[in-house]
């Protein structure tokens, strides 16, 4: 594994860019694409926009495909009109700094973002929940969150 050493904020990371975009280029579908329902029809179609251009660029050395997200989630439908998703991306490597993933008490957890943009916020954490990556060491899970306009014509699920 050849590592190339990255800083973003607060964090610094080690990744093997090489093995992560091999991983990625398996991937036929995300699972927004394989999904198929309104939340995430209206998720891809905006999908170019969610991600600010640093974010692109952390992406692309982290190796990962920005139009590959392992999951997404939508969550809500904001006061505003906007739609708020969150999902993650993993990559081959491990980070050093503040891990976003937070247990409650009373068990399950939050995420603690750190907020790039108002409708952008951006976390790092050792989890592989959901991986479809054949290695399963040394993953590091992406996670984001987003609000975003409703720009389908299809229904949102659940209206």
């Amino acid at each position: 594994m050849t590592k190339i050493e990255l800083t973003y904020k607060d964090w610094k990371f080690e990744v093997d860019r090489e093995l992560t975009k091999k991983e990625y280029t398996k991937i036929d579908k995300p699972s927004d694409e394989s999904c198929g329902c309104g939340n995430c029809l209206n998720y891809v179609d905006f999908r170019e926009k969610v991600f600010p251009k640093e974010i692109v660029e952390l992406l692309n050395q982290l190796g990962i495909n920005e139009l590959k997200e392992i999951e997404i989630s939508h969550m809500a439908k904001l006061k505003n009109g906007l739609h708020y998703y969150c999902g993650w991306f993993h990559f081959v490597g491990e980070f050093n700094g503040k891990d976003c993933s937070i247990e409650l008490p009373n068990g399950g957890f939050t995420i603690d973002f750190l907020e790039v943009t108002e409708n952008f916020g951006i976390g790092f954490t050792k989890a592989k929940t959901l991986s479809v990556f054949e290695i399963n060491e040394d993953l590091v899970q992406v996670e984001f969150d987003c609000k975003i306009p409703w720009v389908i014509d299809k229904n949102m699920e659940g209206e």
